[in-house]
């Protein structure tokens, strides 16, 4: 009995599209770790009782005190 294969084979524009569409979606997430590393890092910082040296949290907290 012969085995049945079936391949899939994706054009150049469509192999490009779908790397593109990874990239993008890795990009995201490194970009969301990056963000709540930012935000919480001062929180965690200051249950230790250290000074908080994030340019996140600095530059949010000078747009919050703005008049």
């Amino acid at each position: 009995m012969a085995k049945i294969r079936v391949s899939y084979e994706y054009s150049e524009a469509e192999d490009k599209s779908i790397r593109l569409g990874l990239f993008l979606i890795a990009c995201g997430i490194l970009s969301l770790f990056i963000l709540g590393f930012c935000w919480l890092s001062p929180t965690l910082q200051n249950l230790q009782s250290k000074p908080a040296n994030c340019t996140c949290h600095q530059s949010l907290h000078t747009i919050n005190t703005l008049p």
